[in-house]
């Protein structure tokens, strides 16, 4: 998220860093691709985490799958 954030309030170089209109600060393409790969990679994590932990868990194999596809409906 701070990268985030500070990569769209400082997209240009000082003085100016919000003025940029003129398109000529970084490559918005290359930072939104980076942030969004981020993001999918982050969500990932998120969502498989719980399941590794819940896998080692001693509890029913039926409850265990319910627990996990709740989880990853995040992929959807």
């Amino acid at each position: 998220m701070l990268i985030s954030v500070f990569g769209f309030a400082f997209e240009c170089s000082f003085p100016e860093p919000w003025k940029f209109m003129r398109n000529e600060c970084i490559n918005r393409v290359a930072f939104y691709t980076f942030v969004e790969i981020f993001n999918i990679v982050l969500d990932s994590a998120l969502a498989l985490l719980p399941s590794f932990i819940i896998a080692g868990l001693q509890v029913a194999t039926r409850r265990k799958c319910v627990t996990i596809s709740f989880f990853m409906t995040r992929f959807l």
